[in-house]
């Protein structure tokens, strides 16, 4: 039977990594401490140390290969592509395929959509509540850093200022979006939500 360690081993990781090695990002450290949990059981099941030796060993032969790995996992795309890479996964996609269809069959949400497309302040609006909302709950009540959220922040306002730039180059006024693009938007908007829900339960398991 594979050796497990405990929740409080796990938590003594995960404490290691954030105050000795200065990981702040709550969702690195999570991928972190898999992989060192995994690499200290097969050391405890193999070799028969205790979990401390087993643990100090393994991070005296690569501490410095892992903090490389986490600098350059904070300092490439590899946020915005894991939020991404959530995105056109399977089940989003059929989401995404079923969401197209409901918002151009469905008068009531034609209508919202059109409401929307009067005034960019109001899909505007709904981003920021959305980005308000993520962001209090990450400071004020979790009070963690997570890493691939707030690169998916950045994917959302750069997905938005691109439209309107597409806008105001299409016709010459910034008006508004097209009902396309408001599609496409609130596909990447409710994603963006699943997402941060996706992470926050993951990083609750640690």
């Amino acid at each position: 039977k594979p050796m497990k360690l405990t929740t409080n081993q796990i938590e003594f990781i995960d404490a290691y990594l954030h105050k000795k090695c200065d990981i702040y990002y709550t969702d690195i450290r999570v991928e972190m401490v898999d992989h060192i949990a995994s690499a200290v059981e097969n050391k405890m099941e193999q070799d028969g140390f205790s979990f401390f030796n087993a643990f100090t060993n393994y991070m005296r032969n690569n501490k410095e290969d892992l903090l490389k790995r986490n600098k350059l996992s904070v300092t490439n795309l590899s946020g915005i592509k894991s939020f991404l890479k959530f995105l056109v996964n399977a089940y989003t996609l059929i989401f995404g395929v079923l969401w197209f269809f409901i918002l151009y069959l469905s008068n009531d949400f034609r209508t919202v959509l059109k409401l929307l497309s009067v005034n960019v302040y109001y899909l505007l609006s709904i981003v920021f509540l959305v980005l308000f909302l993520e962001g209090f709950y990450l400071n004020q009540i979790l009070k963690k850093r997570f890493y691939f959220i707030e690169k998916s922040w950045r994917v959302l306002i750069s997905l938005y200022c691109l439209l309107m730039l597409f806008e105001t180059f299409a016709e010459n006024k910034f008006v508004g979006i097209n009902l396309l693009g408001i599609t496409i938007f609130t596909f990447v908007l409710i994603g963006q939500i699943f997402f941060f829900r996706t992470q926050i339960v993951k990083a609750k398991k640690l």
